[in-house]
């Protein structure tokens, strides 16, 4: 159905024209996070190539204070026009018309209704692209009848993976013709390190410096918990006297009970000496968390998805992760992951880990490999250059909608 992660993905797509061509990126959102950042970072990007971005935002909103410090020009709505009414839909398309932008994108499922009134009210020629870069909510705030009623305007629709276009497509039914995989960009800060000084990561973050460490990020949920047991088997019935490293992240529940339930779990299961529970060290990358580390495990879907899997496979750690979400779409065994195993399954998951300490050359290759392949998926200016040729060729051809 859909083109594996992998493939080439734009063969059949016409290259971008040489002049610099108007673009607008519809971000209503007041908050800032992952998707703020990647909206930011494409619209900077598409500056370089041949596109004139301007972003259209909230006043005062997080994004928009962002632009203006990296001089990105925005348009801004009022915040009474937040209704997204008929008058504000037709005030934006004549501004678009104004400035000869024919087209707009989205990146936000709440946004698409007002992108499809600025249509609705502006030129036919206008191209509508959604630039996908998470799973779309499943709520009743968002029934299937209304997703497939907003999608039916858009002319192409970018998905950040194939498990992600899979999902558009049995909600809503899309065109095929209209579905994209463009990855999202892994942003500079988000650096590509080997497994080396090995010795001075553990030191900075007071872990034994002569035994096999286990890694798990801890993303919330119960990854954790898992890790630990999965620890308990390990070393019960493969004697592998490895021992686990648990390190909080951005997303990290705060609360300091779940913590203390997991150091009640390992004193428990007698392994308080073999467990150490770190919190996020050098501000916003787990690279030093990275460089101490044998191994780097993926216990939960979550941890096994998008840009946190992204993260993972550019970690350069040997990795073992659960067979759920995108990982069966970017993993493969004996090519970027040592194993993936079942969900929930603990032995297979201890097993696992213990074949990789145990040999540990076949899977440092592997992780070496997997880094290599998502440095050239998912840079920045690879998504440029996805995206400028989808432009392209959406400008040049009618997308026709079934």
């Amino acid at each position: 159905m859909v083109s594996r992660f992998t493939s080439e993905l734009l063969s059949s797509v016409t290259k971008p024209t040489a002049h610099k061509v108007p673009l607008a990126m519809l971000c209503l959102s007041t908050s800032w996070g992952m998707r703020e950042e990647q909206i930011l970072a494409l619209a900077a990007e598409l500056h370089k190539g041949t596109h004139a971005v301007t972003l259209i935002v909230a006043p005062g909103s997080a994004l928009h204070q962002q632009a203006q410090a990296h001089q990105v020009p925005c348009f801004t709505l009022p915040v009474r026009w937040k209704s997204f009414n008929l008058w504000s839909a037709r005030v934006v398309a004549r501004w678009l018309e104004r400035q000869q932008i024919s087209v707009l994108m989205t990146t936000w499922a709440s946004d698409l209704a007002f992108a499809n009134f600025i249509k609705a009210w502006g030129k036919k020629s206008l191209r509508l692209l959604h630039r996908q870069l998470e799973p779309l909510p499943t709520s009743s705030a968002l029934p299937a009848w209304w997703l497939v009623q907003q999608v039916m305007r858009v002319d192409a629709w970018l998905a950040p993976s194939p498990r992600l276009a899979r999902q558009l497509q049995a909600q809503a039914h899309v065109d095929m013709r209209r579905m994209w995989i463009v990855p999202p960009a892994l942003l500079p800060e988000v650096e590509y390190h080997g497994h080396g000084l090995t010795q001075t990561a553990r030191n900075l973050l007071d872990l034994p410096e002569h035994t096999h460490l286990i890694g798990v990020l801890d993303c919330g949920g119960d990854g954790p918990a898992f890790a630990i047991e999965a620890l308990y088997r390990m070393r019960q019935e493969h004697g592998c006297a490895a021992e686990l490293v648990l390190m909080g992240g951005p997303d990290t529940p705060p609360e300091l009970g779940r913590w203390a339930k997991l150091r009640e779990l390992a004193h428990q299961l007698r392994m308080d000496h073999c467990v150490h529970l770190r919190p996020l060290h050098n501000a916003s990358t787990p690279i030093l968390f990275y460089r101490a580390l044998d191994v780097l495990l993926l216990p939960t879907e979550a941890d096994a998805t998008g840009l946190n899997l992204l993260r993972a496979m550019t970690s350069c750690c040997p990795l073992v992760s659960v067979a759920a979400a995108d990982a069966l779409d970017l993993l493969e065994e004996q090519r970027t992951a040592a194993h993936l195993f079942a969900r929930g399954d603990v032995a297979a998951c201890a097993r696992a880990l213990a074949d990789i300490l145990a040999v540990p050359g076949p899977a440092r290759r592997m992780a070496q490999w997997a880094a290599t392949l998502v440095g050239r998926q998912c840079s920045p200016q690879r998504q440029r250059h996805q995206v400028e040729a989808i432009i392209d060729y959406i400008s040049r051809h009618e997308v026709v909608v079934s």
